[in-house]
């Protein structure tokens, strides 16, 4: 058996194929739940604090140095800059502006012979002028908290303003899209505005600083930071759901990579054994012809002798040039391919039994 042929019987299969492709799905699967649990502990266990006068008191007395790295505030919205307007919606301000324009087209595949339809986000850009997050009713003089990075932040607390879908026109360029395999169906834009007032929950790392200024910016040890218009229970909810269906995949391929890998094992050890007991056999096997041919030879004395020993029979012819000249032994010690009578290349063995 040739090193391709051990190779393909045993690794190129469909469960190795398998098996590889579990491997690789539960590895990225339990990414996904690490990085998930990690999010829902620190939610979970994060301190809550009121946005309050006494706020940045507890934070120079409980963290001196490194601040709370992981710590839930609640409060309404207030600018520290201009309002910004909407692009489209022109009578809408805020303190954060999102547009984003998507791409709706028809897509031929050769593969599935079939058309489907994509999505390409053509722009989605982001405007903010300086806010944070007051104690809430808005009375000044009872604590802000900055933030300083809000697009470093999972923003889910921003309002729709806009949504407008505009169709394609048809004419030439759209018949020509269909000659050409892809076409445009439409546009549609959205916008998205935080506006003043409005009530958030934000998580992240609380931090004072020597001038009395707090800021909430996103956690050192890579935990997400997120502000949104949910309270704290539905957000821990959101976050176990999550975390619970990401655990469920986890275990699936992890299921699924045990019992491939013991199949693929099971199968991979009872190739070695077939091949192992092969060897034995063929070990075997000659031994028994080459003890057939000792007696053979010990009984006859007469008839042509091997050229190279002098004492066995001639039992092997070399083709092509057809010399019956050599016994076995001498034969399996042959390494320059030439017969030992005319010199010539010969290109096979043949076993010869004379009468």
């Amino acid at each position: 058996m040739t090193i391709w042929n051990d190779l393909t019987d045993n690794f190129l299969t469909w469960d190795s194929a398998c098996l590889l492709f579990s491997a690789g799905a539960f590895g990225y699967a339990n990414k996904v739940y690490n990085d998930r649990y990690k999010s829902f502990l620190a939610v979970f266990t994060a301190r809550q604090l009121e946005i309050n006068d006494e706020i940045g008191k507890i934070l120079q007395e409980d963290y001196p140095e490194t601040g709370c790295v992981h710590a839930v505030v609640r409060g309404t919205v207030r600018a520290t800059g201009p309002l910004l307007y909407a692009r489209m919606a022109r009578d809408e301000k805020g303190v954060l502006v999102r547009f984003k324009t998507i791409d709706y087209r028809m897509k031929w595949n050769p593969f599935s012979r079939m058309w489907h339809h994509e999505q390409k986000v053509i722009q989605d850009s982001f405007r903010h002028t300086p806010f944070g997050l007051a104690a809430i009713g808005n009375v000044k003089g009872r604590g802000f908290v900055d933030v300083p990075q809000p697009l470093e932040a999972g923003l889910d607390c921003l309002t729709k303003i806009y949504d407008k879908y505009t169709p394609a026109s048809g004419g030439m360029s759209h018949l020509t899209g269909w000659l050409r395999g892809e076409h445009t169906e439409g546009v549609r834009e959205k916008e998205y505005i935080l506006k003043e007032g409005a009530l958030v929950l934000g998580f992240g790392t609380l931090k004072a600083d020597g001038t009395g200024t707090i800021s909430l910016v996103p956690p050192a040890d890579g935990t997400p930071m997120f502000l949104t218009a949910d309270t704290l229970p539905v957000v821990v909810k959101t976050l176990d759901s999550k975390r619970a269906h990401a655990r469920f995949w986890a275990f699936l391929f992890g299921f699924s990579c045990v019992a491939l890998g013991a199949y693929v094992g099971y199968r991979l050890f009872n190739n070695y054994r077939r091949c192992r007991q092969q060897r034995t056999d063929s070990v075997r096997r000659d031994e028994v012809r080459r003890k057939r041919r000792q007696e053979a030879r010990s009984l006859v004395e007469t008839g042509p002798q091997c050229v190279v020993c002098m004492s066995n029979r001639v039992e092997v012819m070399l083709l092509e040039c057809g010399h019956l000249c050599l016994c076995t032994d001498c034969c399996e010690q042959l390494v320059d391919g030439l017969c030992p009578i005319c010199r010539t290349v010969y290109t096979r063995q043949v076993a010869a039994y004379l009468p």
